[in-house]
């Protein structure tokens, strides 16, 4: 049988499998003559001619576009388009999926879809050698690239077995026919701020866990106060903590500052905090709020005191604490609520320079000491007022609270910054010594810092460290509250922010938990957690600390910047400060598995700068600017005039 121009059928089909091929089959050289020739058959020559173009289409060897048919270069400025989107795009993702293969310790392309597509790619290279320099850039990318993510998944893929559902299911029921699994337990050091909200985000989440603290009891009269600002009082209504607290406060509604010249101006900026968040700005006795949180507690009899942690030590399955006593508990997780000085911290660096040495970063530093106390009502001190005393290197800080009790802070620089661990101890003879120096300075009308002490209850003397660790985590231990950041009081964010921490960490504890049923998650879940955790809390923290060390800097007049700024722009900024604690306030984590209260005002979501920090120090920055430009004009008057 033969078709048009006296070609087989079978010639014909022969020619179509030739057509891949760059030789020239005897279809094609036919159809090809036939046209050269002028054949006068109009649908021989449409034929011819697209054969014709398949094979210049053909030809085209990787980047060389010389043999392209005529109608492909009318094209070709589209199709580059096209060609760098998608090179730019594949190599996007594939960076991409190789720094979060790193990041999350885990791996996500299928392996059948990346074997094939690596088969691809090697195929073209190898048809298709590079010829140009362009050329040979672009495979040695893309073999570079294949390479990194054949390495992320060689390194990773097995973590992907504890991500599995069916795998998590299918092992779940092998250990449930093997031996029943105990529950999930954390165990906290430390039954402060950090250690018992912790415990009640816990027991909310419906995960056990053990409070070790040292002190022979949980609330001890130390002569610390405690500022509940929005950001944690929120957390404390999540909690079913904030009903016994406002019972004992006494809400914050002006600030007065005054200066050593006898300028002093007042600011309404604690009372627009709490209208515009729903939560007041107060203060309370430490104890009183460390009884309020204990006694909120279901499980009491998971709090044991006179338990001074001695060593950490890492299990097949989970850690080993050991008490002084003799006594060993063992937890799937060690929480380090153990304050500034903490033993988790210690067993934690310890580990981590052992596995990755250098790893660990001593931040903290000491510049200021601190005197601080609570007194009984003293005449001209206002309840819910507040008093900042701003002299050179001293500053004053009084709360009034309930039946006039003042809480109080003198806090005084050192001769030198000190570097942690290397950092100074106080007895009460340096309190006392302290005083007698700065005693008769009047820091509000007639009242002088010789009052708070002479109308004290109690007292204590401390340095201010100041810094945010960088290993907050190692194996199945973690740190929150002051044991990884430090700051000055004059921001009123320290227990605050280990509240932040306690409503973190819970909350990434409850969904990994609860998505597991009764197996437990695996060490590579909790390591992600973690991670987690510290990635969540950790920039937060440091902003929140810059500013709490600005706040300090201005308040205690250091340096001429400080001095200018806080007695000649702070008291005109009318509500900027309040603005500026606005934002630090609105990103505040909560206890994201318990219903926001309704009581919150519509601050959280105005103030809201996710990503966004900086802005106490952006305001230095510009301050320092505009200070340098006066003075420059300043002096270049002065020079003129003369």
């Amino acid at each position: 049988m033969t078709d048009l121009h006296g070609i087989s059928s079978a010639e014909q089909y022969q020619g179509a499998v030739a057509l891949g091929d760059r030789g020239s089959s005897h279809y094609i050289s036919t159809l090809m003559s036939r046209k050269n020739a002028n054949d006068p058959d109009p649908d021989g020559n449409k034929i011819a001619t697209s054969i014709e173009s398949c094979l210049r289409i053909a030809s085209m060897d990787g980047f060389d576009h010389s043999t392209a048919p005529p109608e492909y270069n009318e094209l070709k400025w589209l199709a580059d388009i096209f060609v760098i989107g998608m090179a730019v795009g594949w190599v996007a993702h594939y960076v991409e999926m190789i720094h979060i293969s790193f990041k999350d310790q885990t791996y996500c392309m299928t392996i059948g879809g990346l074997c094939i597509n690596f088969a691809w790619e090697i195929i073209f290279c190898t048809m298709y050698p590079a010829k140009g320099f362009v050329e040979r850039v672009a495979f040695l990318m893309g073999i570079s690239l294949d390479l990194g993510v054949i390495y992320a998944g060689i390194k990773n893929a097995p973590n992907e077995w504890h991500h599995s559902a069916m795998a998590l299911y299918l092992a779940c029921f092998a250990s449930m026919a093997n031996a029943q699994q105990p529950p999930f337990r954390v165990l906290i050091v430390g039954g402060s701020v950090a250690g018992l909200t912790l415990a009640h985000c816990l027991e909310r989440a419906n995960i056990e866990y053990l409070i070790l603290e040292k002190g022979e009891d949980v609330a001890p009269q130390v002569g610390a106060s405690i500022g509940i600002m929005p950001n944690g009082g929120r957390i404390l209504e999540q909690l079913g903590l904030f009903g016994e607290i406002e019972r004992v406060i006494e809400p914050l509604h002006q600030a007065n500052i005054s200066y050593p010249d006898g300028f002093c101006f007042s600011n309404v900026y604690p009372k627009v905090l709490g209208d515009r968040f729903g939560y007041p700005v107060a203060f309370l006795d430490r104890q009183k709020f460390l009884q309020i949180a204990y006694e909120g507690l279901r499980k009491k009899q998971n709090v044991l005191t006179r338990k001074r942690v001695v060593g950490v030590r890492l299990t097949e399955h989970g850690t080993a604490v050991s008490v002084a006593d003799g006594t060993e508990y063992e937890a799937d997780l060690v929480v380090g609520a153990d304050g500034v000085h903490s033993r988790v911290r210690s067993e934690i660096w310890k580990m981590a320079e052992e596995n990755r040495p250098a790893s660990v970063s001593t931040r903290m530093t000491v510049e200021y000491v601190c005197v601080f106390g609570i007194s009984s009502a003293i005449p001209g001190l206002e309840i819910s007022e507040q008093i900042n005393g701003i002299f050179d290197h001293l500053s004053i800080l009084t709360i009034h609270g309930r039946h006039g009790r003042v809480f109080w802070f003198v806090i005084q620089k050192l001769d030198r910054k000190y570097v942690y661990p290397d950092v100074p101890r106080f007895s009460d003879e340096d309190a006392v010594q302290l005083f007698d120096r700065v005693k008769h300075v009047r820091f509000w009308k007639n009242i002088c810092v010789g009052d708070l002490w002479k109308n004290r209850e109690v007292s204590s003397m401390t340095a201010l460290e100041e810094g945010v660790f960088e290993t907050w985590h190692h194996d199945r231990m973690v740190l929150i509250g002051d044991s990884v950041h430090k700051m000055t009081p004059n921001f009123g964010q320290g227990a605050n922010s280990a509240i932040e921490d306690a409503a973190a960490l819970s909350s990434l504890l409850h969904d990994l938990v609860n998505a597991r049923g009764v197996c437990k998650p695996s060490n590579v879940q909790i390591q992600h957690l973690l991670k987690q955790y510290r990635e969540t809390r950790y920039t937060r923290m440091v902003g929140m600390c810059r500013t709490a060390a600005s706040v300090s800097r201005i308040q205690a007049r250091d340096g001429i910047l400080n001095t200018v700024f806080g007695r000649y722009w702070a008291p005109y900024a009318g509500n900027l400060p309040a603005d500026l604690a606005s934002k630090v306030m609105a990103d505040a984590e909560v206890v994201t598995f318990l219903p926001l209260p309704g009581r919150s005002g519509p601050g959280w979501e105005m103030y809201k700068r996710k990503g966004k920090r900086g802005q106490v120090q952006w305001v230095l920055i510009i301050f320092t600017l505009l200070t340098i430009g006066g003075l420059g004009i300043w002096l270049q008057s002065n020079a003129l005039s003369r």
